[in-house]
Formats: C-alpha cells, structure tokens, sequence
C-alpha cells in the first residue's frame, strides 16, 4: 500500500510533464522554452552548482535541506524551487520569528564551518508538489556541501524518509537495480540548466545487453520521477542498470529502490563527476 501512495507521488511528476516513451514534438519543447525564459537570470547556473534532484511538499510530504559550508568564508547562498515543467515552484519557507512565507526561494548566508538547515513543509494537506531545488551561491568563497531529506509523514506520526545528496551536473549516468523477490527501483531526473534537453535510457542487464530504450524530453528546470517496473514492465526478473545520457550534458538525478514490504531507500547515481574528484 505505501509503496503505491509513494509510487502515486512519483507519477505526480509525469503527468504533470506530460512526457512518456516517446519524445515531446518541437512545438511542445518550445512552449516549454518560453516558461523557463522568464526565471530571473540569477537561477541560471553558475559552474559548479548543484540541483537537489528531487523534492515533494505537500499531502503527506515534506522536504528538510541541510547545507554544510566547508570553507573559512562566510558564503551567502539562495536555492531555487522549480516544479516538474520547470517553472517556479512556491513552496512554504520558515521566516526568522516563526511562522513561514510561501516563495519560489530561500536566502541565506552559512557561516565559516558553519551549517544551516530548514524545512519546507507540508502546509497544504491535499496537493503534493514534486521538482527539484537548484543551489546557486559564489564558489571561489568555497564549497557548500549538502543533502535534501524527503519525508513521508503519515497519520499515526511514523514518518519514514529518504536522503538526497546534492547532485552535480553531467552528460551520462549510471543508476544499478534489481528487480527480484518483489524489489523495484525508481529514478528522479531533474534538468538543472535554462536550456531544454533529451534524455536518452538504456536498460542493461547484467551482461551489458541492451533490453529497453526510452527517450524524453524534460524542459528547462525540469524534472521528472518514475517507478520503473510501472513504466518499463520487461524489467521485471532483470538485474543491470540504466545508462542515462544528456543531449545538452547538463543532467541531475537520484535513484529510489522499493522493498516488497513498502520501504524506500534512495541510490545514488554513478558517474557524477565529484565522485572522482
């Protein structure tokens, strides 16, 4: 049942970017443009900014950030919403006082060695919004380290919840599964950049063969999640991983692994390029 509600929020995502197997048609793809024209240039990515691939607030969800600055400067900071189409996504922000203000950002300065952290919280109990937050600060002041934690809330008070790490940007990514003894797996894919982009998935299985291949088009800002054995059936009883690549190389993501009894992990995604650095 709870593997379904959260399947259900993952759905969110591909309905509301209305993308499947196949690519969006050129007409599509501009209108989508056009949206993500008119974010303030200052969420344009700087080099080395970092997405957090996937968030969802609202219904029974919320999402916590923490970020971490990991240098002897104090670095100012703003992280950006955006909804799976890409546009910006209000989101309500805990203001200094109590209480909290709905904004499509939240400002900060993390202090040296410092820590910040806050919640953007479930204050609307019937709409669930999904996308992904873009963090965009002056790096030669040093490095912010971080991580996002999605947290499902449910109506006895068990929470159960999931971490994102911060995720670079890059052209191709590997994400392992495992779909036997009722497992299954999922992908968030967020598209950090303001130009739109195709996202081509190959299904490998364990032997490298591949077995399924998808094409979709995620607009500026844009993200999208999915189950796979709901989108990709013939995964079912297969082990490998996904090669995922970026027609414009700028490409966010975060893996979700489903048990059979309803608990969800996150994975992380290989071939980010800070995991070699």
């Amino acid at each position: 049942m709870r593997k379904k509600l959260f399947q259900a929020v993952l759905s969110l995502s591909v309905l509301s970017l209305g993308v499947f197997a196949q690519p969006v048609s050129p007409s599509s793809k501009g209108s989508g443009d056009l949206a993500a024209n008119a974010v303030s240039p200052k969420a344009y990515l700087m080099p080395g900014d970092v997405s957090f691939a996937h968030i969802a607030v609202g219904g029974w969800w919320r999402t916590q950030f923490f970020l971490v600055n990991m240098s002897p400067n104090s670095i100012p900071y703003t992280l950006y919403f955006f909804n799976d189409n890409g546009a910006p996504m209000s989101l309500p922000i805990p203001i200094t006082g109590g209480g909290y203000s709905w904004g499509t950002s939240f400002a900060g300065t993390i202090a040296p060695n410092g820590e910040n952290n806050f919640t953007a919280t479930n204050l609307d109990p019937v709409n669930t919004q999904t996308g992904q937050a873009i963090l965009s600060y002056n790096h030669s002041l040093g490095d912010i380290g971080g991580f996002s934690v999605f947290q499902e809330v449910m109506t006895n008070g068990q929470i159960y919840e999931a971490t994102v790490p911060v995720s670079g940007t890059d052209s191709k990514l590997y994400l392992p599964f495992y779909h036997f003894e009722g497992y299954d797996s999922g992908v968030a894919l967020a598209n950090p950049s303001n130009t739109s982009t195709y996202v081509t998935i190959q299904a490998l299985n364990n032997s490298g063969s591949v077995v399924v291949t998808d094409s979709i088009w995620i607009p500026a800002y844009g993200h999208i999640a999915f189950d796979l054995l709901s989108r990709y059936p013939s995964l079912n009883n297969v082990r490998g991983s996904l090669y995922i690549t970026s027609s414009s190389g700028y490409l966010s993501s975060v893996g979700l692994r489903f048990s059979p009894t309803g608990s969800y992990t996150t994975i992380p995604i290989m071939n980010w390029t800070g995991m070699f650095n």
